[in-house]
């Protein structure tokens, strides 16, 4: 029985296993499914685990890019309409 993870089946003779190489081959192959399923979904939370976070850390972060903007606003004292109105009587 062939000791790498990969097996040609094409190439395999499974007729020349004995009943225990062919129950430790079945029990390998489920094994290997097995672990391959599980890091599906351990993956697949993990990603939907990062959405939750992003989606809830959101708010925060607007709330913080608000609170920037009025101080800025503040510490110039104009707001985009006044900057617009100086626009228009720069142009006439």
């Amino acid at each position: 029985m062939p000791d790498r993870d990969e097996i040609d089946l094409s190439t395999f003779d499974y007729r020349a296993l004995t009943l225990d190489q062919i129950n430790e081959l079945k029990s390998a192959a489920f094994r290997r499914a097995h672990d391959a399923r599980a890091e599906c979904m351990r993956s697949v939370v993990r990603r939907i685990g990062a959405l939750l976070r992003s989606l809830w850390a959101a708010p925060g972060r607007a709330w913080v890019r608000y609170h920037v903007h009025k101080r800025w606003q503040a510490d110039i004292g104009l707001t985009r309409v006044d900057l617009e109105t100086l626009g228009r009587r720069r142009r006439d």
